[in-house]
């Protein structure tokens, strides 16, 4: 398959794949749009979504990107945050899991990339390959369904039974990246 034909068969794939998994909820926030902006010329494109969390705000969060380096068959997602209201769904994996499927069925590897340190160390404990300090490869052995690494918290709890936690006790208890 040619690389502009390529392009827009994964391009399409992991289009449709957001919009239905993300259109949901994203109905229900004010503001939200997707882009996508492909340049086969260049052998990118690029998909974004972004929306306002509140009406009265002008702030916009960057919810989803999505690279696509065509003439090395990757696909890299530097940045994946739910909004406050999609949060507690598994969500994010499930995307990420749906992204890989479309991949693979086009010949493209899925990279998570720019991770902090706590998101890429999830992801190695599901079985993300690592790549570098900030990089993991997504594969079928990566575990994005399953409970590892952190507790789901259901998505209708008693936000009285939520218990707030001190970043500086979550920091003593955590192990140093550099040791």
């Amino acid at each position: 398959m040619e690389l502009q034909q390529r392009a827009i068969a994964i391009t399409d794939a992991a289009w449709e794949v957001i919009c239905a998994m993300l259109k949901p909820g994203l109905d229900q926030l004010p503001d939200a749009k997707a882009d996508l902006k492909h340049r086969p010329d260049y052998g990118k494109s690029r998909i974004t979504v972004h929306c306002r969390q509140q009406a009265d705000s002008e702030i916009q969060t960057l919810v989803l990107v999505v690279d696509f380096l065509h003439d090395c068959r990757e696909v890299q997602i530097p940045n994946i945050l739910m909004p406050t209201a999609m949060k507690h769904q598994r969500l994010g994996k499930r995307l990420i899991k749906a992204l890989f499927n479309a991949a693979q069925a086009n010949g493209y590897q899925l990279l998570v990339v720019d991770l902090v340190p706590s998101f890429f160390d999830r992801l190695v404990k599901r079985g993300a390959q690592q790549v570098d300090h900030e990089t993991v490869l997504i594969t079928a052995d990566t575990d994005l369904e399953g409970d590892v690494g952190s507790p789901r918290v259901p998505a209708q709890s008693d936000p009285e039974n939520v218990r707030s936690i001190s970043i500086l006790d979550v920091l003593q208890l955590a192990p140093s990246r550099h040791d």
